[in-house]
Formats: C-alpha cells, structure tokens, sequence
C-alpha cells in the first residue's frame, strides 16, 4: 500500500471542574465553591510530498482554571522561602497555540524545525510586590497571584548525523520570547 500524503486530525473535549475550599476566616469556617467549564480542541495536519521531507501545522486551544494555591495563598511559601498572596477573583486561563514544523529525514541526517506562537487570556503568574513582608524570622519578598494577557513566540531546532553505526552526532538549540 502507499502511505497517504496528506493527514488531517481533529480533536475536541468538555471538562467541568467543581472546587469547593473550607478555610477558617474571622473566627468562622466559609466554604466557598467554584465552577468551571469550557471546551478545548485541535486541529492539524501533516504533509508529506517525499520520503524525506513532512511538513506539520497544528492550532489548539485550551484551558486552565486556577488551582487552590493561587486563589486562597496567604503566608510564606517554606519551599520557595517567600510569602504568596492569592486572588479569589482570578479567572481561567485561555490560551490558542499553533505550531508549523517541517522534518527532513534520509539514511544519515535527520532535521527538524518548529516554530510556534501561544497566546494566553488571563495568565496567571506570582507578581513581586513591595514591601518585602517582616515576620519575626526576617524579611521574606512578596508575590501576589495576577492575571495577564501573554504571549509566547519560539523556534525549536533539532539535527542528528549517523557517522557510523556506533557513532551520531545530535545538536539541539531553542529560543523562546515571551511577553
């Protein structure tokens, strides 16, 4: 049989996410509670016009809602010895990537390429803060959980040369921007 040039996938999913958190606040347990849902999917395609040569082009979307840490931190965080501030009005991220790769492959080289663009709605990351917080084991610095819009833009490049049977050379390099 002959291998088909062209492939196309498509992919969709639904999730629902229920969180409920009891914290102790002024002397009284609340127990607020959070939904979320949305849908995410893809859709892509791989082209091969040779033996040798594929082209790939992908578009995704996807979610994350934020997780407990990030809404209800409020202290040091002994791991990364800093206090963390969380945000209760923190929203889900939303991010669209799409990916374009080409791979070249013969009997002694193998090359590929990607280059990709993410932007993310909302993403949610540790801001510093100032002051830094005194407590009576010393100054610890300050981040709150905040939200922007984001953008992530890279170039990934991988080459490989079989010199004998025993002996390859690989070389891997990647630049990633991120606003």
């Amino acid at each position: 049989t002959q291998d088909a040039k062209l492939e196309l996938e498509v992919g969709l999913r639904y999730d629902y996410i229920y969180q409920q958190v009891y914290k102790w606040l002024n002397r009284r347990y609340i127990a607020p509670e959070f939904v979320y849902n949305n849908f995410s999917g893809s859709i892509g395609a791989i082209y091969k016009p040779t033996e040798t040569l594929t082209a790939r082009i992908n578009y995704g979307n996807a979610w994350r809602p934020p997780n407990v840490s990030e809404l209800f931190s409020d202290g040091v965080h002994h791991g990364a010895a800093a206090v963390e501030i969380g945000d209760t009005n923190l929203v889900a991220e939303k991010a669209h990537n799409t990916i374009l790769g080409v791979d070249f492959v013969n009997d002694n080289w193998l090359i590929q390429t990607e280059v990709y663009y993410n932007h993310i709605n909302n993403f949610i990351y540790l801001k510093p803060s100032l002051p830094a917080t005194l407590t009576i084991r010393g100054a610890f610095p300050t981040f709150r959980y905040e939200q922007v819009n984001a953008a992530f833009t890279g170039i990934d490049f991988k080459a490989a040369y079989r010199i004998f049977k025993f002996l390859s050379w690989k070389g891997k390099a990647s630049f990633l921007r991120a606003y």
